[in-house]
């Protein structure tokens, strides 16, 4: 599944791009077209934050990547259930009650 990315890009800036999970990578797309691809051997940790929207913050041996996924056509479950089938890497959870 594709998810809408608000990705952080500087202190209150952020710009919106597509984020893919599969292949045990996370791609993050401009218009289809990859900019950042993760590697499940680069990948550390997946933080998954639910409040009032979906925070996310994905940690790699040289960066770390944050923002908020669009809850219009995603929810939280969908992203976690994503994450632990597609990735072999630690996943963290913190937030409201799960669907399921």
């Amino acid at each position: 599944m594709i998810y809408e990315f608000r990705l952080k890009t500087g202190f209150f800036e952020t710009k919106l791009y597509n984020l893919s999970i599969k292949d045990q990578r996370i791609t993050i797309l401009d218009n289809e077209e990859e900019l950042i691809v993760i590697d499940d051997d680069d990948l550390l940790c997946v933080s998954v934050t639910e409040k009032n929207h979906i925070e996310i913050e994905i940690q790699t041996k040289t960066n770390v990547y944050s923002g908020t996924i669009s809850t219009a056509a995603a929810s939280a479950s969908r992203l976690l259930d994503d994450l632990k089938e597609k990735l072999n890497k630690k996943i963290l959870y913190e937030g409201g009650k799960l669907d399921g």
